[in-house]
């Protein structure tokens, strides 16, 4: 078993509803919630947008491989209304979920890199992963995630809510 840590995100809805389903649908498909981050808020990133985004990371353990994780997690967010488009550019959403870890493993595919390529550049990434795992260090960088969050350049208001 390896651990999946996730990030959910969202801007429309009642998400932390949508945040509680979603944990639902991932149970049900055999994932086990080891821990979750605190719910945290925070301007869109990337974009501009009226509506604060909502941000929690899951941990799941699972014996799944990379890409049928991806797969669910592609369709639950189907299952919420969102369908990605194949455009570059970043808009309002009911749910995205994108996977930041995946144990110690890096995963470079076509339609699938683990860790997370720009996870580092977010702080709606950095802040929920340093409250419940900051000494956890990132395949490839080499760095905790206390290190990554002090480093970061991005400078978003994240709150905790």
């Amino acid at each position: 078993m390896l651990e999946a840590v996730i990030i959910l995100g969202g801007n429309q809805g009642n998400v932390p509803t949508t945040f509680k389903k979603c944990e639902e649908c991932f149970e049900s498909l055999g994932y086990k919630l080891v821990d979750l981050s605190s719910l945290y808020s925070s301007p869109a990133w990337g974009f501009n947008s009226e509506h604060l985004f909502y941000n929690r990371i899951f941990i799941f353990e699972t014996n799944k491989k990379p890409q049928d994780l991806l797969n669910d997690c592609l369709s639950i967010e189907n299952e919420f209304g969102r369908t990605r488009n194949n455009s570059l550019e970043y808009e309002d959403r009911v749910i995205d979920i994108d996977i930041l870890f995946y144990g110690e493993e890096v995963v470079v595919e076509e339609h699938l890199m683990i860790p997370h390529p720009r996870l580092h550049e977010r702080k709606f990434c950095l802040v929920p992963l340093n409250e419940i795992m900051p000494d956890f260090v990132h395949p490839g960088l080499e760095k905790s995630i206390h290190t990554l969050l002090a480093e970061c350049e991005d400078e978003s208001k994240i709150t905790k809510e």
